[in-house]
């Protein structure tokens, strides 16, 4: 389609090649957006498991607690509450 536009503009001469060229692949803006980590319950936690249940911990190992060896250091706040 762009290519047919392209051809009829030129062959009308109603913009020079230069100027054409420039609207036609202009960039279009992207962005992102975060999603949810989703919450489970197999008391593992991290990347590819999601976040712990709420209130709890996820550890430097990648599991759920509420102890200080959980939330600790180490601890991973993207995935659940730490001290």
């Amino acid at each position: 389609m762009i290519k047919l536009i392209k051809l009829l503009l030129l062959s009308l001469n109603l913009l020079p090649l230069k100027n054409l060229l420039k609207l036609l692949q202009k960039k279009s803006s992207t962005s992102t957006t975060k999603l949810p980590i989703s919450t489970n319950s197999s008391g593992k936690c991290g990347k590819g498991y999601g976040r712990c249940s709420s209130g709890y911990c996820c550890s430097k190992y990648g599991y759920c607690g509420k102890t200080s060896e959980y939330c600790g250091n180490g601890c991973q706040s993207e995935f659940g509450k730490c001290n």
